[in-house]
């Protein structure tokens, strides 16, 4: 890809993952699945990867989510909620619990799967050996 096609790329994919971002975090009305939304994004930081004097402030990459809505109470938890990083598969999965094998310290780690609309949740809670 030739840079100007990166920089045109990226443009348009900054505009489309802000306008899906509105849709998700604001209206509460998604149009595409967390999947295609996460490919956009993976395309978006391979562009920033290949040209990184193309990544700017306002990049996706450089921010987390959207403006929540209003209706949503603030809620601080407990344990930290860890995330699965966009898993896809088992092989996904096993590295997911891999990690937080390691960072925990343990192999003692119980899940509970919780199906969602439009998401899964995966919620576990750790148990160590008495």
């Amino acid at each position: 890809m030739e840079e100007q096609q990166a920089m045109e790329r990226l443009e348009a994919l900054k505009k489309e993952i802000a306008r899906h971002d509105r849709l998700y975090y604001v209206l509460d009305n998604p149009e595409i699945s967390d999947y295609q939304y996460d490919q956009l994004m993976k395309e978006l930081l391979a562009i920033e990867e290949a040209f990184p004097h193309l990544l700017t402030a306002d990049s996706p990459s450089q921010r987390v989510g959207g403006e929540p809505l209003k209706q949503f109470e603030s809620y601080t938890h407990r344990n930290p909620l860890l995330s699965l990083m966009n898993a896809y598969g088992t092989d996904d999965l096993r590295e997911f619990h891999q990690r937080i094998c390691s960072d925990l310290g343990t192999e003692h780690i119980e899940y509970a799967v919780e199906y969602k609309s439009m998401v899964s949740l995966l919620h576990f809670t750790m148990r160590t050996a008495s």
